[in-house]
């Protein structure tokens, strides 16, 4: 009986083989044109058909069907071909549609189905899908290839960590445009990386968002300001605050150390085409733990998270209508941050603020109610030689 029922199963698969010329066919892919696509756009799919043996697509047809939950709002039909690039128009509003993609023969038979996903928005920001980048020399991978690859898993926005020349000075005043890393100084980075980056990314509907320390500087920069620094009383003297003994802590909204600071955001800004600035910090001082000096020998103690949300509005008035993200870091400090700052996403590295997933779950919802329900971005770092980490994190989330 076994044997009859095997015999069976390879006629069928012969039959089914003969039907369509010889050849499995399948869909392989579908690229979308951008990672979102703006309110009143057409929307532009690439969907990508291949055969076994060839490309041999007579009599097939792509159905399409764009779905708004379980709402069908767009449908065609398409001639098959090894690429079909199918367009089409959707309502004027903001919204996440479904992609449904069928290949069938002549009678309607379904021979590969894909489902995939996208975005409608006004901006990016609406729902942003946040990333990263560190390699910005001449010998990394073509801009085009990333953005086009970031595109295809919906990356909107992303961030340029430690592109700047300095703590500080962000932009490199020469000569020539290359340089190294403020920290290590032995990573390469050049203008024109930077700048074909950015532009590309714009291609995709990409954002791009300088990094920078809002209240880091040299050691250099901090002997001609000594009085930008916030200072601790330590062994019955007053000494700056560092970070790693490489760097001094500025008081973020220091009148002389703002001014500098956002002077070089703006040039960063024209000079590149960043689309926001993303806004770090290193978690400490915390509130009344430091202090300011007037003079030689007039210290007060000092709200750092005051001084945070101060520099936060002062920029973002300044750049506006570009974006600025603040990092809280150990989720500090969150209230005062979130509640008052003009920041147009929250964005939260959790680190030991939350152990559990139900105070993960606390976190954000807090994060929620204090910015009256902005957008929050979570940084999640994860051991890329755990793959199973990576599948898991996004169904965490």
């Amino acid at each position: 009986m076994k044997k009859v029922i095997f015999l069976f199963m390879i006629l069928s698969m012969l039959l089914y083989i003969t039907s369509f010329g010889g050849e499995f066919v399948k869909i392989k892919n579908a690229e979308f044109s951008e990672s979102f696509y703006r309110v009143g756009e057409p929307i532009k799919v690439n969907v990508i058909l291949e055969g076994e043996n060839g490309e041999n697509f007579d009599g097939l047809k792509l159905n399409v069907y764009v779905m708004s939950l379980n709402s069908t709002i767009v449908e065609k039909t398409f001639k098959a071909a090894t690429d079909v690039i199918i367009t089409f128009d959707l309502p004027n509003i903001s919204c996440g549609y479904g992609l449904d993609l069928y290949l069938v023969d002549s009678a309607g038979n379904i021979l590969s189905k894909i489902h995939r996903g996208f975005d409608v928005m006004d901006s990016w920001v609406q729902r942003p899908k946040y990333g990263f980048l560190t390699d910005f020399s001449t010998n990394r991978v073509s801009p085009g290839t990333t953005m086009k690859f970031l595109a295809q898993y919906h990356i909107n926005g992303l961030q340029y960590y430690d592109w700047m020349y300095n703590y500080g000075q962000l932009v490199y005043p020469g000569p020539g445009t290359n340089y190294t890393d403020a920290w290590f100084r032995a990573n390469q980075i050049s203008d024109a990386v930077l700048e074909n980056l950015i532009k590309t990314g714009h291609k995709y509907n990409i954002a791009s968002m300088a990094y920078v320390a809002i209240y880091a500087m040299t050691k250099e920069l901090y002997e001609e300001h000594p009085d930008w620094a916030l200072y601790e009383f330590k062994l019955g003297k007053w000494i700056p605050v560092n970070f790693e003994n490489k760097l001094i802590i500025a008081a973020p909204d220091n009148k002389g150390w703002s001014s500098y600071l956002i002077d070089q955001c703006k040039l960063s800004i024209k000079k590149f085409g960043f689309d926001g600035i993303h806004l770090d910090q290193y978690g400490y001082p915390k509130d009344d733990t430091s202090a300011t000096r007037s003079g030689t020998d007039d210290y007060h103690l000092y709200k750092t998270s005051e001084g945070f949300v101060n520099f936060i509005n002062e920029l973002r008035s300044v750049i506006s209508p570009k974006d600025v993200f603040f990092n809280c870091v150990d989720d500090w400090p969150a209230k005062e941050v979130q509640s008052d700052s003009h920041e147009d996403a929250v964005y939260i590295e959790p680190w030991g603020s939350c152990n559990t997933y139900s105070q993960l779950f606390e976190m954000i919802n807090s994060a929620r109610d204090y910015s009256n329900g902005k957008p929050i971005i979570l940084a999640a770092y994860i051991s890329h030689f755990f793959e199973s980490s990576i599948f898991y994190a996004d169904s965490l989330i």
